[in-house]
């Protein structure tokens, strides 16, 4: 991705660049094209907070070729961006003149994992007993439909499992073990347009799923 800074003095003419400094950082974010509804969730959500910067350093131009006036360009790489999450990144330019003078730019920028998304929409108040189904469609990052095939699903559920002792003739919970099990899996060739793809859950039960 190219990046460029421009400086100029408030009377005109550009700034002679004696030094400058390029930084770039990128944080996974939650992301969901506009024009999808709010139930649909998309990609994979970051589960706790990034930070990742990279200093592409104070560039002193003693016996180094001057950029030309008032311009800087880099090319930030993507090295930054965590996958396989969306990113959040910013650029921030320095330049520094000759009487010691800085000024700074900066720019935000989302960059996407891969070219198309999947999103799901889960059962929004799933109760134990009911049938569940999940809905799913491919997205480009402004919410456009494509079509998609071989997309393969799993559901896991998770849930605490009461482990009974017994003392006499009474019997306790001696303690608690988390449990999983693989609830379904699909396979679905996802359409561009008309009904979402569909995956059964059957009679859903107590617990965390994880899809």
């Amino acid at each position: 991705i190219p990046i460029q800074a421009v400086g100029s003095y408030y009377f005109g003419g550009p700034v002679h660049i004696k030094e400058h400094r390029v930084q770039t950082s990128c944080q996974p974010i939650r992301f969901r094209p506009a024009n999808l509804d709010a139930e649909w969730g998309v990609g994979v959500a970051p589960r706790r907070r990034w930070y990742g910067s990279i200093n592409q350093g104070q560039l002193k131009l003693n016996g180094v070729a001057a950029p030309p006036p008032g311009l800087i360009k880099r090319t930030f790489s993507g090295a930054m961006a965590h996958d396989p999450f969306t990113n959040r990144c910013q650029a921030t330019v320095t330049m520094q003149d000759d009487s010691l003078q800085e000024s700074t730019g900066e720019a935000s920028f989302i960059v996407h994992p891969d070219f198309h998304y999947l999103a799901v929409q889960a059962p929004g108040d799933a109760v134990a007993g009911q049938p569940g189904a999940l809905s799913l469609r491919a997205v480009n990052w402004r919410g456009q439909r494509k079509a998609a095939k071989g997309v393969r699903v799993e559901v896991q559920r998770r849930w605490h499992q009461p482990i009974y002792a017994t003392k006499g003739q009474r019997r306790y919970v001696q303690r608690w073990e988390t449990r999983k099990a693989i609830v379904t899996t699909c396979t679905l060739d996802l359409n561009d347009s008309g009904a979402d793809g569909d995956c059964k859950l059957g009679a859903l039960k107590e617990g965390w799923h994880q899809i």
